[in-house]
């Protein structure tokens, strides 16, 4: 996961990182052996690489709900996980709760519109929290 956002940390004056992450976390061949608290583990490694590499703020974003009972509850144990480890390393979450089985496409993996409206509002609100913060 680390390349994914070694980019972002090379890049000069990266003021905010938001990491969203998403259920190939958790099925991909790498992480389906993993419980679900390693699995947070290496997502907040990435937050905690991003800091070191100079990001002054960053954020992780809680894995989103799917309509796979199987899958959600090891989402709801990732995210819990992640709750935890977030508050532990002083990490900002952004709480994806509000995206609701409605918000699911058909294929029951992806955001259609209104799910993806909600993430990015997730997001913006966490952005316009820091903004707030440093006036």
């Amino acid at each position: 996961m680390i390349s994914h956002v070694q980019p972002t940390i090379d890049r000069e004056n990266t003021d905010v990182a938001i990491i969203h992450t998403g259920t190939n976390s958790l099925t991909s061949k790498n992480f389906r052996r993993k419980s679900p608290k390693e699995i947070a583990s290496s997502i907040v490694n990435v937050a905690i690489k991003c800091r070191e590499g100079g990001i002054p703020k960053v954020a992780l974003s809680t894995i989103v709900r799917r309509r796979n009972t199987k899958l959600q509850d090891r989402i709801n144990v990732v995210n819990d996980f992640l709750k935890f480890m977030c508050n532990e390393h002083e990490i900002d979450l952004i709480d994806n709760s509000n995206i609701i089985d409605i918000d699911i496409s058909d294929d029951s993996l992806h955001m259609n519109y209104s799910g993806t409206k909600k993430l990015a509002d997730n997001f913006i609100a966490h952005l316009n929290t820091l903004e707030s913060s440093n006036n």
